[in-house]
This record gives C-alpha cells, structure tokens and sequence, in this order.
C-alpha cells in the first residue's frame, strides 16, 4: 500500500466526468492505487449496484483512469468489519464531512491539473 494508506483508511473517489464523489474505506491491498470494487466503480460513473453484473458489464464505469481523482483522508484508520456493510457506509460519509465534504472536495478539484 503507499505510503500512509492502511486498511480501513477513509477516502473519497471523485469522478471528474461525472462529477460524483464517493466515500469509501479501504478493505484489501492490490497492486496499486487507484482500484475499487464493482460498486465503488458503478456509483462513480453514475450506474445502478447491480448483484451480480453480467460479463459485458464488468468494466463500466472504471475507476483506475486519470478522471477519477483519489483523496485519501488522514486521520486513524478504523477497523473494517465486511460484515458490517451499513455501518462502514456511515463510517466513509462520516469521514467524508469530517475532512470538509463536498465544500472541501470543490476546492481540490479547482488545483487538479486538467491533464
């Protein structure tokens, strides 16, 4: 993981097309920043969470492009409970505002550079 992000780490993914901000926490290590489950990807690019997705559909709305913006929220990590699918939910909206929520998401998506 980079440097910083541990498991349970609070963040938001931010899809410039879109413009929709999603919470989320991070619940497992991958090869590199900038990964996300179905759902996270889904919601991002505006789609419906559909269980299960057919084939065709395993790509939509993929986050690992330049459009999405990751913000990674400093404070402690909190313990990630898969089971607790609501609770987690709560946990990354509440985060969210803590850090500024979409006042504070506006202004770093003003200094991103448009490349």
């Amino acid at each position: 993981m980079a440097q910083g992000v541990k498991m349970g780490s609070f963040g938001v993914a931010y899809n410039k097309e879109t413009r929709i901000a999603v919470p989320f926490v991070v619940g497992d290590a991958g090869p590199a920043i900038g990964e996300g489950s179905v759902a996270l990807a889904r919601l991002a690019a505006g789609l419906a969470i559909k269980d299960p997705i057919q084939r065709g559909e395993r790509y939509e709305g993929q986050v690992d492009a330049k459009r999405v913006l990751w913000i990674y929220f400093k404070d402690a990590p909190a313990p990630y409970d898969s089971t607790k699918e609501a609770a987690t939910v709560q946990n990354a909206k509440d985060a969210f505002q803590a850090w500024g929520g979409e006042a504070r998401l506006a202004l770093c998506v003003q200094q991103v550079p448009r490349n």
